[in-house]
């Protein structure tokens, strides 16, 4: 980090920065729950800087980043373009996707098995490190939209609960 950024008092060195943070968000960030990156990446966005530090203006840098200006049902974070079809949230780590721009029962599969329970999960749990919120909009083969949302196991992207 010294050939990069060279700190010259007290309120630039990177040791500081984090000693006002509460230890719960000090443990998510430890943990990757919290990615401390794009945070980054999003407050020099707000600030209307490119990742170069370079003044942008305000809407280029979150273009830049991936920020689109849809925000998450989960947790009201604004989420980040993936590959075009469902938005990431940095907030609570969930995926979600928008009435506007419906996916397909298919593409639903990608991210999460609508069709498969975790085992011994059928419908009430609480949200964990193991769960991953998400939010979909499905249209139907009928050209009817409708939407799903709860959580999924992590690994499996079996369903934990829904509604």
């Amino acid at each position: 980090m010294d050939k990069i950024y060279k700190h010259t008092c007290d309120e630039d060195n990177p040791e500081y920065a984090l000693q006002g943070i509460n230890t719960r968000l000090l443990l998510a960030i430890n943990s990757g729950q919290v990615d401390i990156n794009l945070i980054a990446e999003k407050e020099l966005a707000n600030r209307g800087l490119n990742k170069k530090g370079t003044w942008i203006g305000f809407s280029s840098a979150k273009k830049e980043i991936g920020f689109t200006g849809h925000i998450c049902p989960g947790c009201n974070s604004e989420g980040r373009e993936t590959d075009g079809i469902v938005y990431s949230c940095p907030g609570c780590g969930g995926l979600f996707n928008t009435k506007a721009a419906p996916m397909t029962r298919d593409q639903a599969a990608k991210y999460v098995h609508t069709d498969t329970w975790h085992a011994g999960d059928q419908g009430e749990a609480e949200k964990s490190e193991d769960t991953m919120y998400f939010d979909f909009y499905i249209k139907y083969n009928g050209g009817e939209i409708g939407r799903i949302h709860g959580l999924v196991d992590r690994i499996t992207r079996n369903l934990v609960q829904v509604g």
